[in-house]
């Protein structure tokens, strides 16, 4: 604790037992330590510094949560912060607007008004608003409608509309100059709050250049309009603890469309990860199998030359991969075409056997000479 009171002292935030004027106290959420005395500083502080909230001004406060609702539509939960909320109030929240048709408290019960410090759950939005976005109560329809067109045109001159789709030109030069590829995302989820907290995961994820690319990110059910955005985009849908209609999973099966549904984001994020490390380029590793001591040489009228060998290490493969070393130097490389054990052809030879071994396209062979037989296997790419 007394280092986090000198990391605050040294970013000028001065607590009581440094001589300061800020309240610190030592909780702990997991297991409930201090929080009765959190609260009741939290009181006192307000208390002393008289923060009040008007119970008569216009409601305003903050969103905390975005859900969409089969048969219900869209609930926005709204910590009031000032004034009171009632059922009829026009609002503004973000860059929507709406009016209250219903209020449900903490427990799912309807009630009539909400007072400040007041979580609420708010029924009437027309459209999806985003956690954080300030909540306010205006006078008509007119006002809030004009609000809400005035910070709709906002955004889009500071260019927060969807980014634009790449080109097949700009497609094509990527390609030629061996950009990144990219991985085609649709992502769906059932509150606006698990939403960005999936977004945010994501697109951070980049193995060696290969990234996401989130298509669209919505709130609510899988419909047939993002089966069919996932087809023109080549695009992996991801559910998160959302439903999919039965219509767009007959879509998303007759076009092989994947829908991939999770409960849990790090789930879906290790799933993310492994895409992309699927989508690099395989590696090729070179595992050794074996290696024969050239003794004794035999020249045959059709194989050409065969090396007697002792086989020191390993195991000789008819067929694998072989290089002949001299010293520390390859002298040749080819495949083992013949492998003979006296007189009969083999597929293989342990280590402490002779063999008669050949090499396809070299017969220089001199006494000990090493033969290096080697497969070449082709693995995932680990980052």
């Amino acid at each position: 604790m007394a280092a986090v009171h000198q990391n605050l002292a040294q970013q000028s935030v001065l607590v009581e037992a440094y001589g300061g004027d800020v309240v610190a106290v030592e909780v702990s959420a997991r297991t409930g330590k201090n929080i009765d005395k959190l609260l009741e500083m939290i009181l006192i502080q307000a208390e002393l510094a008289e923060l009040r909230a008007d119970p008569t001004a216009r409601a305003q406060g903050v969103v905390i949560e975005v859900r969409k609702e089969e048969g219900r539509g869209i609930l926005v939960t709204v910590l009031v912060q000032q004034g009171t909320l009632r059922i009829g109030d026009v609002f503004v929240v973000g860059s929507e607007y709406g009016k209250v048709r219903s209020l449900f408290d903490h427990a799912g019960r309807s009630i009539r008004e909400a007072g400040p410090s007041t979580p609420v759950v708010v029924l009437g939005a027309d459209g999806m608003p985003e956690a954080g976005d300030e909540f306010i109560a205006v006078k008509n329809e007119r006002e809030s409608r004009e609000v809400a067109l005035q910070r709709q045109e906002h955004l889009r001159t500071k260019g927060l509309e969807p980014t634009k789709a790449l080109t097949l030109e700009e497609l094509y030069a990527q390609i030629q100059g061996g950009a990144a590829k990219e991985l085609n995302v649709v992502l769906k989820a059932d509150t606006n709050g698990s939403l960005e907290a999936l977004r945010d995961s994501l697109i951070p994820l980049n193995v060696e250049g290969i990234k996401i690319n989130l298509v669209h990110g919505g709130v609510g059910g899988v419909s047939e309009s993002d089966v069919l955005l996932a087809q023109s985009t080549n695009a992996v849908i991801i559910a998160f603890n959302t439903k999919v209609t039965p219509k767009a999973k007959d879509i998303a099966k007759l076009k092989g469309i994947e829908i991939r549904s999770y409960k849990i984001i790090y789930e879906a994020i290790e799933d993310v990860d492994k895409a992309l490390k699927g989508m690099l380029e395989p590696v090729f590793v070179e595992r050794v199998l074996g290696r024969a001591e050239v003794r004794k040489l035999f020249r045959v009228s059709k194989l050409g030359t065969i090396a007697g060998c002792m086989v020191v290490e390993g195991t000789m493969q008819r067929n694998a991969n072989a290089r002949v070393l001299r010293g520390a130097e390859v002298i040749a490389k080819g495949k083992i075409s013949s492998l003979k054990r006296f007189q009969e052809d083999v597929r293989e030879v342990a280590q402490n056997f002779e063999c008669g071994v050949g090499v396809s396209g070299f017969d220089d062979f001199v006494e000990r000479d090493l033969i290096e037989a080697f497969v070449v296997e082709e693995k995932a790419r680990v980052v």
